[in-house]
């Protein structure tokens, strides 16, 4: 999407100022002992600071996002993950696929 592909730089540099709240709050309801080798997809993905996490913890991990850009980011951030460009309302994946979501 056009919009987010021009704010990705700024989205991203904002979200990194800010004490993140949210994101120990989302790590603590998940027990990573389970992640290993398992399929985990992240709808919207942004610029990937979630994926990165989760495959330093052994998940297969992908993303997808609706801005290129921000996809570029999370590439960036997480280059052993498979990102896809694209809405969440058609994913080009087969159902059962991923172990998360």
């Amino acid at each position: 999407m056009e919009q987010y592909d021009n704010i990705a730089n700024e989205f991203r540099r904002a979200d990194e100022k800010f004490p993140d709240v949210t994101r120990p709050l989302l790590y603590s309801l998940i027990d990573t002992s389970t992640l290993k080798g398992r399929r985990l997809l992240d709808l919207g993905c942004g610029y990937g600071e979630d994926l990165a996490y989760f495959h330093n913890l052994g998940a297969e991990v992908y993303g997808i996002d609706s801005s290129a850009k921000m996809l570029g980011h999370a590439r960036d951030n997480c280059s052993n993950g498979e990102f896809t460009c694209g809405q969440f309302e058609s994913l080009p994946y087969e159902d059962g696929y991923f172990d998360f979501v």
